[in-house]
């Protein structure tokens, strides 16, 4: 998932697109799509809007800059990274890519830098990262603990966890400052994947989830300042995985999934860990997309 730290690290905040989250891809019954939607956080309304991606792709990696949101790698499997520009909501393909074609990633991110890791054609280790101010990629030292795929990523101010993943249930942080990697103590309650990653500035969840075939309606946080984690008592309102994740800095949003192909949008209010489904929807029923953000934490 997929979030910024604007905000929480002093940095200025948007003015005209300071209010969204996007849903970039996915999975629709008609096969992958190159859709982008948005949801305006301010009145929770959700439209398609006229960029796309180049092509269509789902099971990427989204990390987001102050400015900018980035989807890297996918299905049809690629090394592509494309970007979002915020403010004027356009779309580029940029010249960096990753090391190696790969689907199945998850993305945390700095101020500074994104990080993409898993591959599910070939599960591996390997975290590659993507320098905001300049657009490059490069495979860093540091690498995951277990080789896998479909994890859920969130981030704090100064980590990025990549939480669960196929057969997992461990928590790896990485330190952004050091870009090292260990293993926490805490760990998912249940096996999973496919869950919708969102955090707020001082805690991550995650939202639904579970296996493949055995979608969950279960939300699990972790806090960051003692890295433990638990399930909390809001759920959401019906089993789903390979939701979209999104968040402002007072919800989380879980977007499309399944167990069927889904329009739905349920938030998790962060003051009170309550859960609502909204009035608005996807234009289009599917799973599998990628979620960044503006504006938001």
């Amino acid at each position: 998932m997929l979030t910024s730290i604007i905000g929480t690290l002093g940095l200025p905040l948007q003015t005209i697109d300071s209010n969204k989250g996007y849903v970039m891809g996915g999975y629709s019954a008609g096969g992958v799509v190159a859709v982008i939607e948005n949801l305006i956080f301010s009145n929770e309304t959700s439209q398609a809007i006229t960029a796309t991606l180049s092509i269509g792709k789902c099971y990427e990696a989204g990390v987001n800059s102050s400015t900018k949101g980035y989807v890297m790698g996918g299905y049809v499997t690629t090394n592509v990274i494309e970007s979002l520009t915020f403010l004027n909501e356009s779309h580029a393909t940029i010249s960096a890519t990753l090391d190696t074609a790969k689907y199945g990633l998850t993305g945390v991110n700095s101020s500074t830098k994104g990080y993409a890791s898993g591959n599910a054609a070939s599960p591996d280790t390997v975290i590659e990262d993507l320098t905001f101010s300049s657009e490059t990629s490069v495979v860093i030292s540091a690498t995951l603990k277990v080789g896998s795929a479909d994890r859920m990523g969130v981030s704090s101010s100064t980590k990025g966890y990549f939480m669960g993943g196929y057969g997992l249930t461990s928590i790896n942080g990485l330190t952004f400052s050091s870009e090292t990697v260990a293993t926490l103590s805490a760990t998912l309650d249940l096996v999973s994947r496919y869950g919708a990653p969102v955090n707020s500035s001082t805690k991550g969840y995650i939202l639904g989830g579970g296996e493949a075939a055995s979608p969950i309606k279960s939300i699990e946080d972790l806090t960051f300042s003692s890295e433990t984690s638990v399930v909390i008592s809001a759920t959401l309102n019906t089993n789903r995985n390979v939701q979209t994740g999104v968040n402002s800095s007072t919800e989380g949003y879980a977007l499309g999934g399944l167990s069927t192909y889904s329009t739905v949008i349920e938030d998790l209010l962060f003051s009170n860990e309550t859960n609502a489904v909204l009035s608005a929807t996807l234009d289009t029923a599917k799973y599998g997309g990628v979620g960044v953000q503006s504006g938001s934490l």
